[in-house]
C-alpha cells in the first residue's frame, strides 16, 4: 500500500488522500473503509471511496482537489452522469460501465433505465430503453449537433444544389472516433428531426435544393446536350468544355443529375441519360433471349455504335452486378440465379 502524504493537524480532521495498492482490492464508489497497522494494531483513519477507478493523481492541483469535491457531493445519479458525460469520444455499454463503477452489471442497467426515464440519457439507435444497446448523455449529443450543424450549413450554403454532404464527411464533423458510433448517432439526429437522410446524402431538416433561374436554364441545357448524344455515352470533359463559362454550376448540376438518377456515370470519364442506358440493357437483354453468353461484338453490332461505347456499357453492368463476364463474352446474372 502507498498513502499518498496527507497532513492532519488533529483527529477529525478530513481530507482528500489516494491509497495506491499492489494489487487489486476489491472496492466500489461509496464504500466506507478502515486504515489500521497490523503490527502494532493501531487505527489511522477511516473514510469513503469516491472514485475507485481513479488514475494516478499529481498532489496539489486545484482541478484535481475541486473534482473530488464535487465527487464526494454528488448525488448517485448526479455522479453517474458526470461519468457517462467525461466520456465525449465514444458511446458506453452497461458492461463497460459497470466494470468502470464497480457494480454489477444487473444494478447498473436499473440506474441507466432510470435516468433514461428522467430523460437524461438516451440510446441512440433505440426507441426506448434496451440494455444492449450503446448510449450516452443526452445533453452531450446536443452539444455534438452544433458542430454538426454549423458543417451542415456551411456545406449548403457552398453546394446549394447539392441534396447534402455525404456521411464520412459529416461523421469528421462528430467527437465520437467509431463509424458505428458516429452511424448512431446521425441516426438519433434524423430520429429527433434535425436532420434528413436521403441514401447517401445527410442535409439539415429544413434544408430544400432551390435552382435559380440562371441554373435552371443550365440544368435544361445539360440534359439536352446528353439527349443529343443518345446511348453514345459523351466524355466529361466534352461536357465540360461546352458549358466552361459556367464551371461552378455546371459541376454543381452535373453532381445533382447523378445523384437524382437522371444521369447514370457508365465510368469515371463518362456518362449517359438513364433512359439510354436502360434501352442499351434492354438489347442486351433481347440478345441474351437467343443467345445466352452475348459477347461485345454482338452488342456492338446490334446498336449500331463503337467497340468504345459497347466496353463501357458492358463493364458497367459487369461492375454494377447485372452481367458476369466468361471469357469474351457476358452473361445476365439474373438469369444465373434463376438455374
Amino acid at each position: 500500500l502507498e498513502f499518498r502524504r496527507v497532513l492532519f493537524r488533529s483527529p477529525g480532521d478530513e481530507a482528500f488522500a489516494q491509497l495506491i495498492f499492489d494489487r487489486e482490492v476489491a472496492v466500489r464508489n461509496g464504500d466506507n473503509f478502515i486504515l489500521r497497522f497490523f503490527s502494532p494494531v493501531i487505527t489511522i483513519g477511516g473514510g469513503s471511496i469516491i472514485d475507485a477507478k481513479a488514475k494516478k493523481h499529481s498532489r496539489n492541483r486545484k482541478e484535481v482537489t475541486e473534482r473530488l469535491r464535487s465527487l464526494s457531493t454528488q448525488s448517485p445519479g448526479e455522479r453517474l452522469m458526470e461519468r457517462i458525460s467525461q466520456n465525449k469520444t465514444s458511446l458506453w455499454d452497461i458492461k463497460t460501465l459497470s466494470d468502470s463503477e464497480n457494480i454489477s452489471v444487473a444494478d447498473m442497467s436499473e440506474k441507466i433505465k432510470e435516468l433514461y426515464r428522467e430523460g437524461r440519457v438516451v440510446f441512440p439507435d433505440a426507441d426506448e430503453f434496451d440494455e444492449d444497446k450503446k448510449f450516452t448523455s443526452k445533453s452531450l449529443l446536443d452539444v455534438a449537433f452544433n458542430d454538426a450543424e454549423d458543417a451542415l450549413r456551411q456545406f449548403h450554403e457552398e453546394n446549394p444544389l447539392l441534396g447534402g454532404i455525404n456521411r464520412a464527411q459529416l461523421r469528421k464533423a462528430l467527437p465520437f472516433e467509431g463509424k458505428a458510433d458516429c452511424d448512431r448517432v446521425l441516426s438519433y439526429y434524423e430520429k429527433t428531426g434535425r436532420i434528413k437522410i436521403n441514401g447517401g446524402e445527410i442535409a439539415l431538416a429544413d434544408f430544400e435544393i432551390s435552382y435559380t433561374r440562371e441554373q435552371e436554364k443550365l440544368r435544361e441545357e445539360v440534359i439536352a446536350f446528353y439527349e443529343e448524344a443518345g446511348v453514345k455515352s459523351p466524355d466529361d470533359k466534352v461536357v465540360f468544355e461546352a458549358f466552361s463559362d459556367r464551371a461552378d454550376d455546371y459541376n454543381m448540376i452535373a453532381l445533382r443529375l447523378r445523384r437524382d438518377g437522371i444521369l447514370v456515370s457508365l465510368s469515371d470519364k463518362n456518362a449517359v441519360l438513364k433512359k439510354y442506358e436502360d434501352f442499351t440493357l434492354s438489347k442486351f437483354k433481347e440478345l441474351s433471349k437467343v443467345k445466352e453468353e452475348v459477347t461485345l461484338a454482338e452488342l456492338k453490332e446490334a446498336m449500331d455504335f463503337s467497340r468504345k461505347y459497347a466496353q463501357l456499357y458492358l463493364e458497367y453492368w459487369d461492375k454494377t452486378a447485372v452481367t458476369r463476364r466468361i471469357g469474351d463474352a457476358h452473361i445476365l446474372r439474373v438469369k444465373e440465379e434463376n438455374k
